[in-house]
């Protein structure tokens, strides 16, 4: 089951949550790759999720505010992240399913950047695990190969 759930007012604050059928094993908040531009969003992430969700895990797979959107500050991206994972106390009030299990932050690419860079953000959860997939840790190196 996949439900779309909003975590602040903008457009792009808004995530997908799937759930699996029974008590989730975990929740993974998961945050898309594509150099923090549109046109790419967290459909990317849409197979991984239904995967893990019919493995018996939660996810939240997230979008957040990109470079090319209108009035878009770097701070936004970043701001977003936080918001978003903060959001689970919410999600884990709403669906009894994920309301115990760990929480595990992931991303690609430039969710792998969020994904990391959220390791050292406080947050109202305390997700078990920051994982990196091809994550771009070197924003200085990136930009210059653009």
């Amino acid at each position: 089951m996949m439900i779309t759930e909003r975590y602040g007012s903008n457009d792009s604050q808004v995530g997908d949550l799937y759930l699996p059928k029974g008590q989730s094993v975990g929740l993974v908040c998961l945050f898309h790759g594509g150099f923090w531009r549109m046109p790419y969003d967290r459909k990317q992430m849409s197979p991984i999720s239904e995967d893990l969700a019919t493995s018996g895990y939660g996810v939240w797979n997230i979008e957040y505010r990109r470079v090319d959107e209108s009035d878009w500050n770097w701070k936004d991206t970043t701001s977003d992240a936080v918001l978003s994972i903060n959001h689970v106390q919410e999600l884990r009030k709403k669906y009894p399913s994920i309301s115990k299990v760990e929480v595990v932050v992931a991303g690609h690419s430039a969710g792998g950047h969020l994904a990391i860079l959220l390791s050292s953000e406080p947050l109202l959860v305390s997700p078990k695990r920051f994982i990196g997939l091809a994550p771009i840790l070197d924003l200085e190196i990136a930009y210059s190969n653009l």
